[in-house]
């Protein structure tokens, strides 16, 4: 009979447990060793009058689960809103911004989790709405930082301080920033799409002033583009949008109305593509589906890392020589003509870098008997509880890159090999590690907790 538990709460009674004996011997595992970066996000498109929300996000937090610091800015600049939870802080954490003295350019932030569960992952921890009062450019800084760790490593957590940069002011012109490819419709069906825009001053008056839609359909003051299309094709029109001070600026659009039984033409590979890595060949190919195919692919902006190139059937390959964030957008076309674009995000890591945004392996299967069980990087520490009459278990780990390397319990195995644990009455720790390089590892934890 097997149990599976998930809970952290459950976890950290475990790990609790777990490092006691390893304390006792002077050994605790790395795995749980304070490694931690908190990063605050920057934002260059920052209007006079409008509301940036800014991230503090997290990397390999593995012992912390709390902080309290004071967030330092220029309050001539911006002026601080609103302060929500991020992804890593639902369930029992707790979030208290202190916004009395907003105005006099500092909030103090605490975050806590009352089961003392430190935060399993990377991501963004809480995010904070400021209000852009002048043009100029105000630093983040951060006060007073009080960490709450768990077990005392000596490797403390630190924060990147950001900044926010403002442009222009209440006067500046909107800017539309709705791809020019709308979705495509299809005859004698509901069709509803909104157009946006930032910018400027809201709110924004849209208006038609060239071109047609699609019969059936008819654009309102805001934005929005409705109704039910009676005929098939191609159709473009010029569409306007005008702030509060009368400044305005225009883009025209695209739609493809189908046939009935038709499937609009759609992008469908997802915007963040798999990471590449400078000096390693990368492969990675576009997908649409609907349309009439073939398909044929293009880049319409932004670059691409240096050393990849895309081909017209929608493959990006290559060797990348650079490290970096890379934003491009690409244009498929279908046989008639239909035309959808996509901006697309891909991330070049250098040879031995490990960031907390890569999963660096797809899958851990855990299989025993009839047991087949796969985790993500994501479902990591995972806790399981197994019968007395399980001695072992068979673990298969899927990388994502077939040159990075792959350790379980210190001892290297590779992509795809079957790797055979034995199970020892009462707590089992496996770690499972991964390297882009082979000398930094990134460490995940699973226990298996043994009933006798």
């Amino acid at each position: 009979m097997l149990k599976f538990f998930s809970s952290l709460r459950y976890l950290q009674v475990i790990i609790f447990f777990l490092c006691i004996i390893f304390f006792q011997t002077g050994n605790c595992p790395s795995a749980l060793a304070a490694n931690s970066t908190f990063r605050i996000g920057s934002d260059y498109w920052a209007t006079v009058g409008s509301t940036v929300a800014i991230d503090v996000s997290i990397e390999n937090p593995q012992q912390l689960y709390g902080c309290e610091f004071e967030l330092r800015y220029d309050e001539d600049i911006v002026r601080a809103r609103n302060v929500t939870k991020g992804e890593l802080l639902t369930g029992d954490y707790t979030l208290n911004a202190d916004l009395s003295e907003a105005e006099d350019g500092k909030i103090t932030i605490y975050w806590f989790n009352e089961y003392q569960t430190p935060v399993p992952y990377g991501g963004v921890l809480l995010r904070i709405y400021f209000r852009v009062l002048d043009e100029g450019s105000t630093a983040l800084s951060v006060r007073d930082l009080d960490l709450f760790e768990k077990y005392n490593s000596g490797s403390a957590p630190y924060i990147i301080d950001g900044t926010i940069s403002t442009w222009g002011s209440a006067d500046t012109s909107p800017h539309i920033y709705t791809n020019s490819y709308l979705p495509g419709a299809t005859r004698d069906s509901w069709y509803s799409v909104s157009l946006s825009a930032r910018g400027g001053r809201s709110p924004y008056t849209w208006s038609r002033t060239g071109g047609s839609l699609p019969p059936g359909l008819s654009l309102d003051s805001t934005g929005k583009i409705s109704g039910m299309p009676t005929s098939t094709g191609n159709y473009s029109a010029t569409i306007r949008v005008t702030d509060e001070n009368g400044r305005s600026t225009s883009r025209t659009f695209y739609i493809t109305v189908y046939d009935i039984g038709e499937d609009p033409l759609t992008i469908t590979s997802s915007a963040t593509l798999p990471r590449g890595r400078k000096g390693s060949y990368y492969s990675t190919t576009l997908s649409a589906g609907g349309g009439r195919t073939p398909y044929t692919w293009s880049r319409t902006g932004g670059s691409l890392p240096p050393g990849l190139s895309l081909d017209s059937t929608g493959k990006i390959s290559g060797t990348p020589t650079s490290t970096g964030r890379y934003t491009f957008t690409t244009r498929v076309r279908d046989n008639n003509n239909a035309r959808q674009e996509q901006e697309f995000h891909l991330t070049i890591t250098d040879t031995d870098y490990i960031s907390s945004a890569e999963d660096l392996f797809k899958t851990l299967t855990i299989t025993r008997s009839t047991m087949n069980l796969d985790l993500s990087p994501e479902n990591m520490p995972y806790t399981m509880v197994v019968s007395n009459d399980i001695n072992y278990v068979n673990l298969t780990v899927t990388l994502y890159d077939a040159g990075d390397r792959l350790r379980i319990n210190g001892s290297s195995s590779y992509d795809g090999r079957v790797r055979t644990v034995p199970l020892k009455t009462g707590t089992n720790l496996i770690t499972v590690e991964v390297s882009s390089g082979g000398s930094t590892f990134r460490s995940f934890a699973l226990i298996i907790y043994r009933l006798p």
